[in-house]
């Protein structure tokens, strides 16, 4: 199975150096704006967004007709492929976590690093999340029908929540609840630290079934 994983990460060498570029321009920008942080949410975005990848040249080179015929179970192809996803999305909040130094010790960012870790690590969450749930979709719509639903998961959240924060009292509330929530990081870490954790929990409990269901659609295929 580790060949599979090192096959994924292989295949991701190409965009992995675009999106290098795509990174360092946007740090660059950061660094005169006097904010870097900002930019660690279309990181963690565009690493899910590989995930995609993965899958696109699975398909154009037609590399699951050829897995099926290995001496492989299909249920560790699928796991390969899962494995292989969080390495690139861990990856990226490694690199989010470094761009918070920056932001802090090198720009002089008002966001304290234990804020930006934090923010970061709902990104990692909500990142796992979309994970979970579009790794069964592409086995059982194929790649392009999943890229549309991807993109119409990210895009929807998203439109609501501009929709939401253009409003005046919208806006109230989220400033109103990310101050709390700033107030409640510095004082009270425990608490976080427990929801923190009961995330996981629950992110490692969704992606099992999602596994467990990526599996059965798989083994259904006939290639």
């Amino acid at each position: 199975m580790t060949g599979l994983i090192i096959k994924d990460l292989f295949a991701m060498k190409s965009y992995s150096k675009s999106l290098c570029f795509i990174v360092v321009f946007y740090i660059i920008i950061g660094l005169f704006l006097g904010d870097i942080n900002f930019y660690n949410s279309m990181i963690m975005f565009m690493s899910t967004f590989s995930v995609l990848t993965l899958f696109s040249y699975d398909k154009y080179y037609k590399w699951n007709i050829y897995s099926v015929s290995l001496p492989l179970k299909r249920k560790k192809i699928v796991l390969a492929k899962y494995i292989s996803s969080y390495f690139i999305i861990t990856v990226a909040f490694l690199l989010c976590t470094v761009i918070d130094m920056l932001n802090v010790f090198i720009v002089y960012s008002e966001v304290p690093f234990n804020i930006a870790i934090l923010i970061d690590l709902m990104y990692y969450i909500l990142c796992s999340l979309y994970i979970g749930l579009i790794i069964p979709l592409i086995y059982k719509f194929d790649v392009e029908k999943g890229r549309i639903i991807m993109t119409g998961l990210f895009i929807i959240p998203f439109l609501i929540i501009m929709y939401i924060s253009s409003k005046d009292e919208s806006r109230q509330a989220f400033e109103g609840v990310f101050k709390y929530i700033t107030e409640m990081v510095n004082t009270n870490i425990s608490i976080i630290s427990i929801v923190v954790i009961l995330a996981f929990i629950f992110l490692i409990i969704e992606n099992i079934i999602s596994y467990i269901i990526s599996c059965f659609i798989f083994n259904k295929k006939e290639f």
